[in-house]
């Protein structure tokens, strides 16, 4: 009988485990499906706004910033942001550098936000110039900053380069 009791159990157990992934994958399936749509969507949405946007922000949103982290985060006067970021471990510029947002006019970046990772943005376009949504991991937040130009400036030569120049130098 123990026996007997012991195998119901055990087949009780493998019937759950095998519904419960049963809804694990169909809820991936529709999550992947969705996040495809969405990124479908914007996809179609930047290329409609791209030629009205400042080059540097369609340049900002194509190169992309995921996995940057925030070194510091200056507020010089009213109508400028300054971001400085390091890129070595993102997927485009691999150096620091400098954005700054000039014509301003909302910002909800905190000023302590040193260490804050770069996770996704989308940018829109607005009456003056656009407006960058990020996300960003530690802390997990979104921002919005409402600009009507950004600047980008290497504050260092990307890895490759300065490899090419110390191989030149030998």
């Amino acid at each position: 009988m123990w026996k007997v009791w012991k195998i119901d159990l055990h087949e009780m157990g493998v019937c759950l485990g095998t519904e419960r992934r049963m809804l694990v994958n169909r809820w991936e399936r529709d999550y992947e499906r969705r996040m495809e749509e969405l990124s479908d969507r914007y996809k179609q949405h930047f290329e409609s706004i791209k030629a009205e946007l400042p080059s540097a922000a369609v340049e900002l949103v194509e190169n992309g910033l995921h996995d940057a982290v925030v070194l510091s985060v200056e507020r010089p006067s009213e109508d400028l942001l300054v971001l400085m970021l390091d890129c070595s471990g993102g997927f485009y510029y691999f150096t620091d550098f400098r954005l700054t947002f000039e014509g301003v006019t909302y910002s909800n970046v905190p000023a302590d936000f040193k260490g804050a990772w770069w996770l996704y943005d989308e940018i829109y376009k607005t009456e003056d110039s656009f407006e960058l949504h990020t996300l960003f991991d530690s802390p997990m937040i979104e921002t919005v900053i409402r600009a009507r130009d950004v600047k980008i400036e290497p504050l260092k030569l990307p890895l490759m380069r300065r490899l090419q120049k110390w191989y030149r130098r030998r």
